[in-house]
């Protein structure tokens, strides 16, 4: 399962597919660099992404947390998908 996020940057995360449709918990499968320990949480009221923003110095890492709720429509691509270059 791929999830574009192109709000701020132009990228994508890769999950397992989910088994059931009322919740989900997984890790991420491939994030750019310099992103890492992602995870997405699904249920039927809200969709939320985390990951770390990773620097050399520790205190320089951020961690960020999307959470999207009122989803009224999921749109489901043709793996392999490509983000459209602006």
């Amino acid at each position: 399962m791929v999830v574009v996020d192109n709000l701020i940057f132009n990228f994508d995360f890769g999950f397992t597919p989910p088994m059931q449709q009322e919740f989900y918990l997984g890790s991420m499968l491939h994030l750019p660099s310099p992103l890492d320990q992602g995870h997405l949480h699904m249920d039927v009221d809200q969709l939320t992404l985390s990951f770390r923003i990773h620097s050399r110095n520790p205190k320089h890492c951020v961690f960020v947390s999307q959470t999207y709720t009122h989803i009224h429509h999921l749109e489901r691509f043709f793996v392999p998908y490509i983000i459209p270059e602006e």
